[in-house]
This record gives structure tokens, C-alpha cells and sequence, in this order.
């Protein structure tokens, strides 16, 4: 039996699910296809519409109408350039104080940035024993974002300040209007809620974990294919999904 992890008084309970189907990072397409085999499948040609069999209907729909309308696939290498430009506008000093840069992983960084300008070589170079592929991938978005050691302790020693709703049932909505008159953390289910919560000058690491949270929408947005699509500051007016 998995052991609980006590946070508190919560108790939280484990639940693996044993994998189905294709292995991790298989390529082939199945009735249980891989991420990875998806993600493939979105790059090349041709293969787009095998993954019908592959996928639940509802979720096929959705991605049929992101990619026909210009939104998918997104893939990282295309902030190739972006990150690779900001790797070499950092001193080392500077590097030091995004978070999880340590032990000397800023020079790996730097060093790597001055010789390639190709993302996954980069990523390459900088990987070790230590330091594996996936850590790599998260201290990239560290320093794409600017987050420091100090930003992410500020935000751990003041919590979670809001809720930003995205999408709702008709069973969520009821459970929503409970949270509403129970939680002590903010919903915001507005673009104008948001947008006054990012421009809240009253409450600074509110306001701070907000536009941070806007950022990632608007650099996300950069990387949909259609560039007529990427609009900036969607997150002021875009409302939540009805289900």
C-alpha cells in the first residue's frame, strides 16, 4: 500500500495507474499512443490524422480546430533563439540568481550559449549526471522568465493570493459558488478582474504572481504558428471556458 504524505491535517493518498499500451517516448502510433508519438505526429506531415485513432473524440475536436485555425502545434524549439539570445546577455552574476542556478551551473550555461545556437545541442552541452535532461528544460524557463531565488521565496512565504479560473461545468460552477463564499484566496474569473490583480500596487507579490502569470500566456502565444494569432494580453480579455 503507498504511504499518504501528511500536509497538515490533509492527508493525500497516491494513485498510480499502470501504463496501457505503447512505452514511454515510443513513437508508433496505437490505441494507446505515447506523448511523444502525438507530439511526432503533429510535426510531420501526413501523419496528423492517424491520431484520431489514437485520441479520446472530444480531445481530437479540440486539437483539430487549434491547429486548423493557426494555434498548434507549439513546440519549445521555437523559443530557440530567445533563450539563446538572453543566455548571452547575462553576466554570470547575473545567472546566479535565477532560481536553481547552482554550483557552478551558470558557467555550463554560458559557456554553452557562446558555442551553438541550436536549443537542443545547447541542452545537450549543459546536461550531466547531475544535472538531467528535465532540469535543464525547467532552469530554461527559469531564466526565459527572468525568476530569481529571491522571487520564488517571496512567493512561497506569502502562498497562493488568487485563483485563475479557465474553464468550468455546469458541476463545477456549483462548486465554484461554494469556493466563492468559503475560500479565503481570490477567484478571479474576469479578464478585468485579472487585469486590476496584475495592476494592484496595494498588494506587490500579488500583483507580482500575476503578471508573471500573464507573461507566460503572452510568450506562449508567440510561439503559435499563424502569427496573426498572437495577440498579446489575452489574459485581460479572454473569459472563462464554458464545458
Amino acid at each position: 500500500m503507498p504511504a499518504c504524505y501528511y500536509a497538515g491535517k490533509n492527508a493525500i493518498l497516491p494513485l498510480p495507474i499502470l501504463r496501457q499500451g505503447s512505452s514511454y517516448h515510443d513513437l508508433s502510433i496505437a490505441p494507446y499512443a505515447s506523448a511523444t508519438a502525438i507530439r511526432y505526429a503533429l510535426r510531420h506531415n501526413g501523419m496528423f490524422n492517424q491520431l484520431i485513432t489514437t485520441m479520446p473524440e472530444s480531445s481530437w475536436s479540440v486539437l483539430k480546430r487549434e491547429v486548423d485555425e493557426g494555434r498548434a502545434p507549439v513546440e519549445s524549439r521555437t523559443l530557440e533563439q530567445i533563450v539563446i539570445t538572453k543566455l548571452r546577455m547575462f553576466s554570470r552574476l547575473e545567472l546566479k540568481e535565477i532560481y536553481e542556478i547552482t554550483e557552478g551551473l551558470e558557467n555550463r550555461f554560458i559557456e554553452a550559449s557562446m558555442t551553438t545556437g541550436k536549443l537542443d545541442e545547447l541542452q545537450s552541452m549543459v546536461k550531466s549526471k547531475r544535472y538531467n535532461l528535465t532540469r535543464i528544460q525547467r532552469s530554461l524557463l527559469y531564466i526565459l522568465f527572468s525568476i530569481t531565488t529571491q522571487q520564488i521565496l517571496n512567493f512561497d512565504n506569502c502562498g497562493p493570493q488568487y485563483i485563475h479560473l479557465l474553464g468550468f461545468s455546469a458541476k463545477g460552477q456549483k462548486i465554484l459558488q461554494e469556493m466563492k463564499n468559503k475560500s479565503c484566496i481570490k477567484m478571479l474569473n474576469r479578464g478585468s478582474d485579472f487585469k486590476a490583480y496584475c495592476e494592484n500596487q496595494a498588494e506587490p507579490q500579488s500583483a507580482a504572481m500575476a503578471v508573471l502569470d500573464r507573461m507566460t500566456t503572452d510568450v506562449y502565444t508567440m510561439l503559435y504558428p499563424d502569427s496573426s494569432q498572437r495577440r498579446g494580453l489575452l489574459d485581460y480579455t479572454t473569459s472563462p471556458l464554458r464545458l
